[in-house]
């Protein structure tokens, strides 16, 4: 008896572009360049796992839109970020430049 079952491969891309994608978001207040590269990347790779997913019916196609709408995101993120911290850490410094001119 042989065994029809097939296994149908996860693209590798699609992991990639949401670890990516995740990776990104969660870094970006942190170190906020390698998090904006990360997002791209994200993006890059999750159109291109999308493509490659179409033509080989591979398994894979959530994760692909995961880090492609988690690399996107990440300009939100940012944007939110600085609007929310930039005033706090705009007084943040005039406080301690008073405290060290006084």
């Amino acid at each position: 008896m042989e065994s029809t079952t097939q296994t149908i491969l996860r693209n590798t891309l699609a992991t990639v572009s949401f670890a990516l994608g995740l990776i990104g978001f969660l870094l970006i207040p942190f170190i906020g360049l390698v998090g904006v590269a990360c997002a791209i990347a994200a993006i890059a790779c999750g159109i291109i796992a999308l493509n490659q997913i179409k033509r080989t019916g591979q398994s894979g196609r959530g994760l692909a839109i995961a880090g492609i709408v988690l690399g996107g995101l990440t300009p939100v993120w940012i944007t939110v970020l600085f609007s929310l911290l930039g005033p706090i850490i705009q007084q943040t410094f005039l406080n301690v430049q008073q405290s060290l001119g006084q």
